[in-house]
């Protein structure tokens, strides 16, 4: 085996972290720039990694026997840090991820055993297990998850670990492995750095995207091994071609005798050789190759010689004084009652399932559920029945033997009468001062930016409600506003239409991303169905780089939808979602639900338009039933760019040429006096 020193010039390949599916390989750019950005600690860390390495190889020459069937315990701290969307992943998806991390150090993945011939009985058992830490550097008892809502989630290192820090504290790398799940890690799915003389900085962790965490959530099967890949460079492993970022260009040596020389693969060839005549180990963890399965014991050796040596501190984490600190020594206590709702509004009658989030060793639980019934009220998972309409509080008291906390969360319920509102439906939020009310329902997860009441000019009175985009540092968002239940019935005598009026203006850096759904509930908000969503394109009305609102009542454009007949029913309900990617506000008022052509409480000029043929062919025709002079008319593909605009008199019949027009779905856009109507069209 050669020996290995490090050279400067060599330290822009070091172990770069990578994983399955990866868009991209970060490692080799971030620690390039930390050299760059720290010229003055080159030097240093030339020195604690060729003294690591001058360890691995003493190690691995006197064939070490001393630790084997030697079991470490890394205690380990997921830190989430989100926007509120879909980046802040459950728990149970980090404890899938952990079940996941253990299966594979443990050799207890199924997969191991079918390995190609040439590597039968070398898949390794690192003799290493992760558990979630329970106690936080100042002995605070938590879960070994933090969470931290912050714009950082799209940033830098630097912006993540400074966000947990000043929200959670500062958390030891020679006391705790952290892994931060992230957005955005500089570019890749993840990345982390080889030990090092900093290696007990909080920093020099794992950085990895929420959709590599796990194979449930916004994980997968495919990518939940990423974290596996990434732990092997925490642990000192380099990729199985060498220390660069490039597979399957130049053979490459990794410093371990049992992995063949190779030039790395990004495809599963299990018949694959690159270098010198023997198979190459296509399922090595530290491959790209998409079929990881194994490590071979002499990964297993140079893994173990990181944990046994004291450069980076990775010696400490293992002692039985750091897993006690740490609360990894399987001693834990309760320390925190929590829970969670799959959902927190229903209808009078409705059910809700409770899920409970106390940590750590907890053996009892009593709910307080005013307003409704629980099925087991000192069960851990409760469903519970509410009958009463209103805001109701929910509190849990759990504990174990020795303990107790109380979790009390005030107005947490939101039942409905089963039917509130009434056909016709006419909305225009005058009566309301705030947002959640007695009717109406807006956001659940706490985030500060949501639906609001906005007072100042609305389309027929002073108030609407409001996304206040421009003003929240979140970019990508999806924030609901839902409507309490409606009946309707009684609406027999023909179809009906949802229509509302908005204003909303683009700024100058956005592009057509935002987009705005409308969903209908057919059984009280348990399921939604998707109506129509409008593309930011379809519904702007100009630019401002200010904080934009409306002036005039005049602003405000009406949008329109049939509802389908089988959202005819006692407890109908909408919902609107507005995704925001950055952009300004958006107002909406007059929300009604009346006959087709009736546009709820005015006469709508749009109320008789007709398109055919639909599908259509070379043209289209628009049919008017009164005369319409300088009607604006858009048709956008299914992706939202506008891909035909005009303005023409439409006094009976107009034809468009859509000769140029591709097979697909297209929406048509006409706009006329204040309002607006919208086609789904076909070629």
């Amino acid at each position: 085996m050669k020996k290995l020193f490090i050279g400067l010039s060599l330290l822009s390949g070091l172990y770069a972290g990578a994983q399955e599916l990866l868009p991209k390989c970060s490692s080799h750019t971030v620690l390039q720039k930390w050299l760059e950005d720290n010229p003055d600690k080159a030097e240093q860390f030339r020195r604690s990694r060729q003294e690591l390495e001058d360890f691995t190889q003493n190690y691995v020459q006197s064939n070490d026997s001393r630790s084997r069937g030697v079991v470490y315990t890394i205690p380990v701290v997921f830190h989430v840090i989100h926007d509120y969307g879909e980046s802040n992943i459950s728990d149970a998806q980090i404890y899938d991820q952990m079940e996941i991390l253990n299966r594979d150090y443990r050799l207890l993945n199924q997969d191991a055993s079918a390995v190609v011939a040439e590597f039968q009985g070398m898949p390794a058992d690192i003799e290493v297990e992760f558990v979630l830490a329970t106690k936080k550097p100042n002995g605070q008892c938590f879960n070994g998850i933090t969470r931290t809502a912050s714009t950082a989630t799209s940033g830098n290192e630097n912006q993540q670990v400074s966000a947990v820090q000043n929200a959670h504290g500062n958390f030891p790398g020679d006391e705790y492995l952290n892994v931060f799940v992230v957005t955005e890690a500089s570019g890749a799915a993840g990345y982390t750095y080889p030990p090092s003389f900093w290696g007990a900085s909080m920093s020099a962790g794992i950085y990895i995207q929420h959709s590599y965490v796990g194979s449930i959530g916004t994980g997968g099967a495919s990518t939940s091994r990423a974290l596996t890949h990434e732990v092997g460079h925490w642990f000192n492993l380099s990729h199985t071609w060498g220390d660069t970022n490039n597979p399957g260009v130049s053979c490459g040596d990794d410093q371990v005798s049992d992995t063949p020389q190779t030039k790395g693969w990004t495809t599963c060839n299990l018949t694959g050789t690159t270098c010198d005549g023997q198979k190459d180990n296509v399922e090595n963890y530290m491959e790209y190759s998409y079929c990881s399965k194994m490590f071979t014991p002499g990964q297993k050796t140079r893994m173990r010689a990181a944990l046994a040596s004291s450069t980076a501190g990775r010696n400490n984490l293992w002692t039985a004084q750091n897993l006690a600190a740490t609360g990894a020594d399987g001693t834990n206590s309760f320390c925190k009652a929590d829970f969670e709702v799959d959902r927190n509004y229903t209808c009078v009658g409705g059910s809700i399932q409770f899920t409970d989030l106390s940590y750590n060793t907890t053996t009892n639980w009593t709910w307080n559920t005013t307003g409704g019934t629980a099925d087991n009220a000192n069960g851990q998972n409760p469903i519970v029945t509410y009958n009463t309409p209103g805001l109701h509080p929910v509190t849990l008291t759990s504990g174990d033997a020795g303990s107790s906390d109380s979790e009390f969360k005030n107005n947490f319920i939101h039942v409905f009468p089963t039917t509130a509102g009434s056909f016709p439906h006419v909305e225009d939020f005058e009566g309301y001062g705030s947002l959640p009310t007695s009717g109406l329902v807006s956001g659940f997860d706490g985030h500060p930016y949501g639906w609001e009441i906005h007072n100042g000019v609305g389309s027929s009175g002073t108030k609407a409600i409001k996304f206040n985009a421009f003003a929240c540092p979140f970019g990508q968002l999806e924030r609901e506003f839902i409507s309490y239940p409606i009946d309707l019935t009684s609406a027999t005598a023909g179809d009906i239409e949802f229509t509302f009026k908005m204003v909303y203006k683009l700024t100058d850096n956005m592009v057509g991303a935002e987009k705005l759904f409308v969903y209908f509930s057919d059984d009280c908000g348990e399921t939604w169905t998707l109506g129509r969503q409008w593309f930011s394109t379809q519904i702007n009305q100009g630019t401002s780089n200010f904080a934009y609102n409306p002036t005039t009542a005049g602003e405000y454009v009406m949008q329109s939808y049939t509802i389908p007949n089988n959202f005819k029913v006692s407890n109908f309900m909408y919902k609107m979602v507005w995704k925001n990617t950055g952009g300004n506000n958006i107002f909406i008022d007059d929300i009604n639900i009346a006959y087709l052509g009736t546009a709820g409480i005015e006469e709508n000029v749009l109320s008789g338009l007709s398109v055919y043929p639909n599908p259509f062919g070379d043209n289209i025709t628009i049919k008017a039933q009164s005369e319409m002079n300088e009607a604006e008319i858009k048709i956008f593909d299914a992706r939202g760019k506008l891909v035909k605009s005009l303005k023409k008199d439409i006094v009976d019949n107009l034809t468009i040429n859509t000769s140029e027009f591709s097979q697909g779905l297209y929406i048509m856009e006409i706009r006329n006096g204040g309002f607006s109507k919208s086609f789904r069209i076909v070629k």
